[in-house]
């Protein structure tokens, strides 16, 4: 009998000790457990967070806009780095201002050439009967008629010599029905002179150079179209193919 009871109290020992032991083991899984379930919980929430951070700064950002620096015209900027600040910050608090330096380069000053002017003595000496006109129309006595007149009229007797108003080449030697014989003369700069109602002849050829003084020809009454003039030498001045008044070339 009482060999009995202590095996029976043996076994009961050992099935009470075995029965700790499992519910210690399904205790320590049951945390494990959850534990891991918690730990992917928080970093899936992590995650999307970030994707959704993510998204909102990739469609809400708004477009930056360069802040232009208006300079003055006769000022060359050296090169400038853009400071380039969000719009809805440009009032903010919170950004500082940017210390930045500037250089300034003068714009290279640009040295003209001296304007080059040919000074023109009047070939002969004698009273201006009819001026310069290129934009108002003259009476022309001869055609009996208004028309532009591109030159003056220096009255003079016929044979009065005529002298060249400056340094330069002879270009042109001919006769005209209207002006009669004339003398093209090219100074350079872009002027040349031109003397018509010349004698028959004259005495000098194309290609020749003359100096200021130089006798050139007579006058003589060889114009057609200025005939009923008392008798004068017609004088021109061309600037750049244009024709001007002779007396602002005067010295």
């Amino acid at each position: 009998m009482k060999r009995i009871i202590l095996k029976t109290a043996k076994r009961e020992k050992n099935k009470k000790n075995g029965g700790g032991l499992f519910y210690t083991i399904l205790f320590v899984t049951i945390v494990a457990v959850g534990t891991t379930a918690y730990v992917m919980h928080t970093k899936n929430m992590a995650v999307s967070e970030l994707t959704k951070n993510a998204q909102q700064i990739a469609v809400g950002t708004p477009e930056l806009k360069p802040i232009k620096i208006e300079l003055p015209p006769d000022i060359a900027p050296a090169e400038i780095d853009e400071v380039v600040v969000a719009e809805e910050h440009w009032q903010s608090d919170d950004v500082l201002p940017v210390e930045e330096e500037i250089i300034y380069e003068e714009a290279e000053a640009v040295t003209a050439e001296p304007t080059q002017t040919t000074s023109i003595s009047c070939p002969v000496d004698g009273e201006i009967i009819k001026p310069h006109s290129d934009t108002e129309l003259v009476y022309s006595k001869t055609m009996e008629d208004w028309r532009l007149h591109k030159g003056i009229d220096i009255a003079v007797p016929i044979g009065t010599e005529v002298k060249a108003s400056a340094n330069g080449t002879v270009s042109e030697c001919y006769t005209d029905t209207a002006t009669g014989v004339t003398v093209i003369i090219d100074h350079g700069n872009g002027i040349m002179t031109r003397y018509s109602n010349l004698a028959s002849s004259s005495t000098v050829k194309a290609g020749e150079s003359v100096e200021s003084g130089t006798v050139i020809g007579v006058v003589g009454d060889t114009a057609e179209f200025e005939i009923a003039d008392e008798p004068h030498l017609h004088f021109e001045v061309i600037k750049d193919g244009k024709s001007v008044d002779p007396k602002s070339y005067f010295n």
